[in-house]
């Protein structure tokens, strides 16, 4: 006979390790999309915009992706 509580044990354990891969992808994937659309403006506006003005789009773009990794790893699984 299984011990239920061995069980639930072992189901809490398979939720959270696939909640943390899901977490990982998302975050992955938000980068990635992040990246898409800087490279798009980048595209769409590089002849509009002097260097400058790009060197502060890619801060800005900077501390919104370790603004996201902030959040996705303070988040309680």
């Amino acid at each position: 006979m299984v011990d239920i509580t061995d069980y639930e044990k072992e189901k809490a354990q398979n939720d959270l390790q696939r909640e943390t891969y899901i977490l990982k992808t998302m975050q992955e994937l938000t980068a990635d999309l992040m990246v898409c659309k800087c490279m798009y403006e980048f595209n769409r506006n590089e002849a509009k915009k002097p260097l400058e003005e790009w060197k502060i789009y890619l801060e800005k773009f900077k501390k919104e992706i370790d603004n996201l990794y902030e959040r996705v790893s303070k988040r309680k699984i």
